[in-house]
């Protein structure tokens, strides 16, 4: 929170999300996922919430490519480009 501290403007609307797998799709058919780590440990295995977020958008298939294995791997919290 002291580093979000010092990065919005005083009365600025901000959410705090607590999400630690997350798809972005374009319209261009890019596909990028965030894994985050879970500190909170309340959102179960990270390979098992990818596998039913892409299966929920129709992209199971990208499930065992290298992109998303080193995505869920490293959990480093930055979009990963997992389309070919």
């Amino acid at each position: 929170m002291l580093e979000l501290f010092d990065l919005v403007d005083v009365g600025a609307v901000v959410e705090i999300t607590y999400q630690p797998v997350m798809l972005a799709r374009y319209g261009d058919g890019t596909v990028f996922l965030e894994v985050h780590p879970d500190p909170y440990r309340l959102s179960g295995r990270p390979e098992a919430q990818v596998r039913d977020l892409l299966r929920t958008v129709g992209l199971e298939h990208l499930a065992g490519s290298p992109a998303v294995r080193q995505a869920i791997q490293e959990r480093a919290g930055r979009a990963v480009l997992i389309s070919p």
